[in-house]
């Protein structure tokens, strides 16, 4: 069984009023904005819980959860 690599962000002032989608493109694990809106729509990721829209602005405090999906295979 393959785990799943999961990310948790605590949305700080530097996050506020920034897109999901382009915060998500910033963490390790997902490198672009055109992966994490795929991320978003699959419902992969939620804000406080609930699937957002990826043009979901952040607020200071927001718990923002990821299923990045399992690790890439080793060479």
């Amino acid at each position: 069984m393959t785990e799943s690599r999961l990310a948790h962000i605590t949305a700080t002032s530097d996050h506020a009023g920034r897109r999901l989608d382009a915060v998500l493109a910033g963490v390790d694990g997902v490198g672009s904005r055109a992966a994490a809106q795929r991320l978003i729509e699959a419902g992969a990721v939620t804000v406080n819980g609930a699937v957002r829209a990826k043009r979901y602005l952040l607020e200071r405090g927001d718990e923002v959860r990821a299923d990045l999906g399992p690790p890439p295979p080793e060479p």
